[in-house]
């Protein structure tokens, strides 16, 4: 037996392990239960299967409910020190660059300008950030989390947007590129002109667009991410 549900297994048709989630049981595809059932039985005993999962689903749906807590979007303690390791390292990588703009010795990227290599090579590097977290997220949340279960049986959300609850927004692309000026000299009017210009060092990215925090876990944040 997997410990992890990593498979679905039935007996005498009992469920023994696994979960079954959208991929399981079918979403349009050949290959999932019901046609299974449908293709090897008859289109009755899928209707069958079909409208006992959904009693069972509607009942245990009204009996114990399913939500969302802040204990289901608090990073561990763990998360947040790599997180926090994470930013550090990108932001060193991203004043080497910075420094070889300056220097004139980044080497450009074919069919763009220095400045246009330069906004290139940050993006890539600021959104290594969200994947690492992304990552580490998924491996230390504990198998009953909420938001976790959503994403695993296929009923809505990524790691990515598990990774923004809990971890890190990350870094903010609009149209390919960092937030570009969307008022005079900075992105958002609650930023210092001139802080998202390349010539400026690491300190200054959040105005570029880049979230360290979680979503869940300022006021600020509610108010950049969606602008």
């Amino acid at each position: 037996m997997c410990p992890g549900d990593g498979y679905v297994y039935f007996r005498n048709s009992e469920l023994i392990q696994g979960r079954l989630g959208k991929a399981t049981l079918g979403g349009g595809n050949k290959t999932g239960l019901f046609a299974v059932l449908a293709n090897d039985y008859s289109p009755r005993a899928s209707a069958a299967c079909m409208s006992r999962v959904a009693k069972l689903a509607a009942r245990f749906m009204g009996d114990r409910g399913f939500s969302i807590g802040i204990e289901d979007v608090t990073p561990s303690d763990h998360l947040s020190a790599i997180k926090q390791d994470t930013v550090r390292e990108n932001y060193a990588k991203c004043d080497v660059l910075i420094d070889q703009y300056n220097s004139g010795k980044l080497e450009l990227n074919p069919g763009c300008s220095l400045e246009q290599t330069l906004e290139n090579e940050v993006k890539s590097v600021l959104n290594n950030v969200r994947e690492i977290a992304a990552g580490v997220c998924m491996r230390t949340l504990m198998p009953w989390n909420s938001p976790l279960i959503q994403s695993q049986c296929g009923s809505k959300g990524s790691p990515i947007n598990i990774c923004q609850m809990v971890a890190c927004v990350g870094q903010q692309i609009i149209g390919g590129r960092r937030s570009p000026d969307g008022f005079t000299d900075r992105s958002l009017p609650h930023f210092p002109r001139g802080e998202c210009r390349p010539l400026l060092h690491t300190p200054r990215q959040p105005a570029a667009g880049l979230r360290e925090a979680p979503a869940l876990s300022v006021a600020g944040v509610f108010f950049g991410h969606p602008c």
